[in-house]
């Protein structure tokens, strides 16, 4: 059995580390593209410029916290109803506590939500099992999975 998983996780490193080339290929390519055009800008320019990207970038990160409201929701822990074993967030490794805000991936892993929330700004799959986080098959560009 762990053999198995080494080789399911190495599979999946090795898909990440491929489609981490492939990211960083298409960014060195439009740099490649866009450097002369940049070279010609001058500096009020290239700060408007700035401003921009960053007002991408902010409303790229509250489009990403409303998919993560939406697909996956946060609920309070109650250790009485809950028939699940896993009792300790993978993440911080401190115990559910009651009340506290959870939050579980498509493969039924739970974490808390701000824990898991930081984690997922980066990474789109589940830190245990490296499966997609949003979706149970991974068919989306949203986030790298």
């Amino acid at each position: 059995m762990a053999l198995l998983y080494s080789r399911q996780q190495g599979t999946n490193s090795q898909r990440e580390v491929g489609r981490r080339r492939d990211r960083n290929v298409r960014i060195y390519r439009l740099w490649e593209l866009m450097k002369p055009a940049l070279n010609k800008l001058t500096r009020t320019e290239l700060i408007e410029l700035f401003v921009l990207v960053k007002r991408l970038y902010d409303d790229f990160e509250k489009m990403l916290e409303n998919i993560l409201k939406e697909r996956l929701p946060t609920h309070t822990y109650n250790a009485e109803g809950d028939t699940d074993s896993q009792t300790t967030c993978a993440m911080c490794l401190s115990d559910f506590q009651l009340k506290d805000l959870l939050r579980t991936l498509q493969c039924n892993h739970k974490f808390h939500a701000a824990c898991i929330h930081k984690w997922l700004k980066t990474k789109g799959i589940c830190p245990l099992c490296r499966q997609c986080a949003l979706t149970k098959n991974c068919e989306h560009d949203l986030i790298d999975c």
